[in-house]
């Protein structure tokens, strides 16, 4: 399935590819859970499992989660397991395969971008996310 959804968080657009989406909705209640790294806001109950809660601000930026989280939940393949991405909006699909990064592209967690008009729109590398989430100890430092 070529094209991506393209995502708000934080006043900033990206693109998440459609092989990599599972579902879209809107997000209710969140459980606490152990803080396995910075960006995990908790946990959600997504079709009967409990999948963790990731911000993807914080996570692209390598902050803390803030203390709420965006109002759309994104389940996503995120490397070999799945993952819901907390964000401010998930409103379009687009049918368009993305273009690969330019040379001197400095955004390593975007593996490819999408042009709206004039403006460049990061494609989220989820593997490369998928090794981040990972590589963190379990005190919360990467």
């Amino acid at each position: 399935m070529k094209g991506y959804l393209l995502v708000e968080e934080g006043g900033a657009r990206y693109g998440v590819r459609l092989e990599d989406v599972r579902q879209v909705f809107d997000l209710e209640s969140v459980h606490p859970a152990p803080r396995s790294h910075p960006a995990v806001v908790g946990l959600v109950r997504v079709g009967g499992r409990l999948m963790p809660l990731v911000h993807l601000g914080a996570l692209l930026e390598g902050n803390d989660a803030p203390g709420g989280h965006g109002a759309t939940g994104v389940v996503t393949r995120c490397g070999d397991q799945h993952v819901v991405l907390a964000v401010h909006d998930a409103d379009t699909v687009v049918h368009e395969a993305p273009e690969p990064a330019p040379d001197g592209w400095e955004l390593p967690w975007a593996g490819a971008i999408a042009r709206r008009g004039d403006v460049l729109i990061p494609v989220l590398d989820m593997d490369f996310l998928a090794e981040r989430l990972m590589s963190v100890n379990p005190g919360g430092t990467q």
